[in-house]
């Protein structure tokens, strides 16, 4: 039995006050309070409750957000050719979380499931924790055109976490931006070539603080390790390095751009090019194990983007079958320029556990490369015979049918240092495409979206098919003396636990993302006052997906939103396809 609940409860409050005929403040107070609770039990003689005359749970989480913010407006036409905008603001957000768990196991009846914990006979230790996060912020910003034509934008923030170092709070971010409407100038016009046409050119630095809370600081731990007098006592401990100099990442970045509209904007495109540089990378940075710590985040290196992105907007048909088109395609390059001296970082993990032996690394983190690259062994088959190791000599405790890596360094001997990089799980170019048809109460609106060129480390395969006790249907043709050509692991193999080349997949994709069909009922003409609107519509999300990929879904990454390690399957869930029919009224 399992249950939760969810309560969620947003609310904005806002109050403008125009002080004099230029001058206007705003004042914004919104908060965000999420609380979820879940309850378990496994009742008595279950195979989950672990031999346990039944085990009952209960847990809580509790988030609170509040958000403020105030902004001051200036604004000022001068001869009708000059307008000035100017914004100066300040905010503060804030959020609280705490959670609090208890369990007990042995219970003599399953009457209670989990609203009776003190009658189990053996509770279990509760536990409870709380955080906290405080972002402040200062802005300013100016807006500036001179005939509509020449615009100019600046601004400038400062911004303080709580999350970083005493000493590094705070950032300063300064962004300007130029435009021309190029479009309104008559040697452009006299062309009779495009209906609006702008050119775009921007500078900015933006930070990123998106870690969790407490990296800065030395966290205390507490475990019941140890055991005095008989018993088992509570200990504390740091379980983290601290990092008081923790501070901003920080991304720069230029962009040129190009807006354009032909045939009375029937038809716009949109084209940009930008290269960003961000410095200060927030990595977690491997310790020696002497140290009794695994990793600790710091501030090193720096990375580049740099690529283009267009769009394409086009009014296909305009008549009583109205027709519009939305395109973007995106072309991005990354690569790592610095780790702040070291040559290589490693990242992600092959196997069970979170403590990573040499050789089960995954990915590997190394200037001149892009970021995420996968790391391993080059795949080369299944050792066939005796013979043949004897022959090769590279894996001499190797048996037939074990796993057969290649001596890509020509020493004579398979090891890591025979280890290359193996595929790039970054896509070469990613797009959506979006249609939209309308005929009378009628409305179709079809999405795709997909990428092209990326790559796919199939974690899965590793467990199901190269170990040798591995289930997947593949090792039904495994290798065996009566089969030793096979290139499927024989039963009961031993390999090295290690990304291979056999594990990566092209993991280029096509999707339809979602189709929905509206029908807007005619309420007009049923002549009734109070029903102003009525609608019908079904929607399907996920519908079709074209790939090579052998796994569930090429839209996988085990490791979630890990700006380091991505592309990789470990035992993903496959996406689900979801039907949804809504009817709507108004009245």
């Amino acid at each position: 039995h399992q249950v939760g609940n969810v309560m969620r409860i947003i609310g904005n409050v806002h109050a403008d006050w125009t002080i004099l005929p230029n001058l206007d403040l705003k004042a914004r107070l919104g908060s965000d309070v999420r609380d979820f609770r879940y309850h378990q039990y496994f009742p008595i003689g279950s195979l989950a409750a672990g031999g346990s005359n039944g085990r009952a749970s209960e847990s809580s989480d509790r988030t609170i957000n509040i958000l403020n913010e105030e902004t001051l407006t200036y604004q000022k036409s001068i001869n009708n050719d000059n307008h000035v905008k100017v914004l100066v603001g300040y905010s503060y957000q804030q959020e609280k979380s705490s959670s609090l768990g208890a369990a007990s196991y042995d219970f003599p009846s399953n009457y209670y499931l989990w609203n009776n914990l003190g009658l189990g006979a053996t509770p279990q230790t509760p536990g409870s924790g709380s955080s906290k996060w405080t972002l402040l912020s200062f802005f300013g910003r100016l807006n500036y055109s001179y005939r509509d034509k020449y615009l100019l934008t600046a601004s400038l923030r400062r911004d303080g976490s709580s999350k970083f170092g005493t000493n590094n709070k705070y950032g300063l971010f300064p962004s300007i931006a130029l435009a021309w409407r190029l479009g309104q100038e008559k040697f452009i016009k006299n062309l009779g070539v495009f209906s609006h046409l702008k050119a775009r050119a921007s500078y900015g630095v933006t930070g990123n603080s998106g870690i969790g809370v407490y990296h800065s600081l030395s966290r205390i731990s507490t475990s019941n390790q140890y055991e005095f007098g008989g018993s088992q006592v509570p200990d504390a401990y740091p379980s983290n390095v601290a990092n008081p100099n923790l501070s901003w990442e920080k991304t720069k970045e230029i962009d040129f751009g190009l807006n354009a509209g032909f045939f009375h904007d029937r038809l716009s495109i949109t084209t940009d090019y930008y290269y960003k540089k961000t410095t200060a990378l927030l990595l977690n940075v491997p310790l020696p194990s002497q140290t009794g710590y695994g990793s600790v985040l710091e501030n090193i290196g720096s990375m580049r983007n740099k690529g283009f992105e267009f769009a394409f907007n086009s009014q296909n048909l305009t008549g009583p079958l109205h027709w519009t088109t939305n395109f973007n395609i995106s072309f991005n390059r990354n690569m790592i320029l610095s780790l702040g001296g070291a040559p290589y970082l490693y990242t992600g993990w092959v196997g069970d556990g979170n403590v990573v032996p040499h050789g089960r690394h995954v990915v590997r983190l190394q200037p001149g490369h892009p970021i995420g690259e996968f790391y391993g062994s080059i795949y080369d088959g299944v050792w066939h015979s005796q013979s043949e190791i004897n022959q090769v000599g590279t894996m001499p405790a190797a048996k037939p049918g074990d796993i057969r890596f290649k001596d890509t360094n020509g020493d004579g001997v398979y090891n890591t240092n025979d280890d290359q990089f193996l595929g790039n799980p970054n896509p070469k170019f990613s797009f959506g495409f979006t249609n939209n048809f309308n005929y009378k109460q009628w409305s179709l609106n079809v999405f795709i979206y997909g990428e092209y060129g990326n790559k796919i480390l199939n974690l899965t395969k590793e467990r199901l098919i190269e170990q040798g006790t591995g289930l997947g249907i593949q090792r039904l043709n495994r290798w065996t003396p009566q089969n030793p050509n096979s290139n499927i692991p024989g039963a009961a193999s031993i390999n090295p636990i290690r990304a291979s080349s056999n594990m990566i997949e092209d993991g280029s994709f096509l999707k339809v993302g979602n189709l929905g069909l509206t029908y807007n009922i005619p309420v007009h003409q049923w002549h009734l006052s109070a029903l102003h609107r009525a609608s019908i519509a079904f929607n399907v999300s996920d519908l079709l997906t074209i790939t090579k990929y052998s796994g569930y879904d090429p839209e996988v990454n085990s490791y979630g939103s890990s700006n380091t390690t991505k592309g990789l399957d470990r035992y993903g869930y496959p996406a689900a396809r979801t039907y949804r029919l809504d009817i709507k009224f108004g009245f």
